[in-house]
């Protein structure tokens, strides 16, 4: 919120606005402490007041301070649908308003609560003193400012008077006047402290409120300093041009985060020695933490690296290199093919071997060792046609066909 006073003549306009930073969160209004905005400013030989939520009158000033002239039908249209286009500024708290002091001494304004409907206060034609208010607690800045008139107090002090009579959460700071000669056609600019009586009482008292800047700042907090409950400050934490953290960072060094603290990011977050303790938390995040038996694993977009790959399923592609070892079945689909030697086990007792078919029990055919009787037995075990093989000799079982024999003894 801001306040700005106009005191004009035949030949003279004063134009006076505070510095202060103020946010409405809930209704209730709160000073942003340690920031400083100059919301009146010269722009060739005007001058103009903005007013509003501060991303929303900073697009304005901007658009302003880059035109050559003055253009009142182009502020007001580009004023106009900068609010409609964000939601957060069409807010009942967001009080947008433009104010034009021309060098003619034409005062042109627009506020938002009348749809930024332009309103022109020709130049007075009489040699008296007129005073003009806009913004907040402006009925009561009038009031005052007519008053110090009144009394005969010079400019400079009527000023002084009137922002000292309405400081509050959201006026003070300081106060930059514009002083436009219409005669010499120059303008003057001064700068004053606002002399503000119960600055201590609300300025401690709305320190120990929470800040909330998502949807009365667009998602920015905008602040030279940070003060903390243990007095830590955090230096320029915002650049202005750029709107992100500067080189500085953000340092949270000695801070106790009671309540809540949110940080949202598309990037990387680092932490660079110190830890994240989560003991004062009562529901506090589940993070995976590795098993100990994994030492070191790299996985990125194309492939898993690590010494041991335990459960679960592998499916597709190729595993090339070193050893497969199991002690379970292995069943292979295909063809499974070997390059040198095949080596089966003997077991203690029982027989080992190479069978054509689903089973030991339903075959097709069989190479076996068995150990037991210490022989080697190749055949067809269903119809019991078979070679057996040890060390006294060779034996056959069932029918020789097509092979001469002739029995000898010795």
């Amino acid at each position: 919120m801001s306040l700005c006073v106009i005191i004009r003549s035949q030949n003279d306009v004063w134009v006076g606005s505070d510095t202060a930073l103020s946010a409405t969160i809930d209704g209730i209004k709160y000073r942003i402490l340690g920031d400083y905005r100059e919301k009146v400013f010269q722009h060739g030989n005007n001058v103009i007041f903005c007013s509003g939520l501060i991303y929303v009158s900073d697009l304005i000033t901007k658009m302003i301070r880059e035109t050559e002239t003055i253009d009142i039908d182009s502020i007001q249209e580009y004023t106009r649908n900068l609010v409609k286009s964000l939601p957060s500024a069409n807010d009942k708290y967001s009080e947008t308003g433009v104010v034009i002091c021309k060098a003619n001494g034409e005062i042109v304004s627009m506020v938002q609560e009348q749809d930024f409907d332009i309103v022109v206060h020709k130049p007075l034609e009489s040699d008296y003193v007129q005073s003009l208010t806009a913004g907040y607690d402006e009925v009561k800045a009038r009031e005052l400012v007519i008053e110090a008139l009144y009394s005969n107090e010079n400019i400079i002090n009527a000023y002084g008077l009137t922002y000292s009579g309405v400081s509050s959460p959201c006026i003070g700071g300081n106060l930059i006047l514009f002083h436009m000669s219409l005669v010499d056609n120059t303008i003057e600019k001064y700068i004053f402290e606002i002399i503000e009586p119960n600055k201590e009482n609300y300025l401690y008292r709305y320190a120990k409120q929470p800040i909330v800047c998502e949807s009365y700042f667009n998602g920015s907090i905008y602040a030279n300093d940070f003060h903390f409950n243990d007095g830590g400050t955090v230096k320029t934490l915002l650049d202005s041009s750029t709107k992100q953290i500067g080189s500085e960072f953000l340092n949270l060094k000695g801070i106790n985060v009671n309540d809540r603290f949110k940080i949202d990011m598309n990037g990387d977050a680092t932490i660079v020695g110190g830890s994240i303790s989560w003991s004062a938390i009562s529901n506090p995040p589940t993070i995976p933490v590795l098993p100990n038996y994994i030492r070191s694993t790299y996985i990125d977009s194309v492939s898993v690296q690590s010494p041991n790959i335990i459960g679960g399923t592998i499916t597709g592609g190729s595993i090339i290199g070193g050893s497969i070892t199991s002690d379970t079945t292995i069943d292979i689909g295909t063809d499974a093919r070997i390059g040198n030697n095949l080596h089966l086990k003997i077991p203690p007792s029982g027989k080992s071997g190479i069978y054509f078919g689903s089973s030991e029990i339903q075959n097709y055919g069989s190479i076996i060792s068995d150990p037991v009787a210490g022989a080697m037995e190749i055949g067809y075990r269903n119809s019991g046609n078979t070679i057996k093989i040890n060390q006294y000799g060779i034996s056959f079982t069932g029918t020789i066909n097509g092979l001469d024999t002739v029995a000898r003894w010795a």
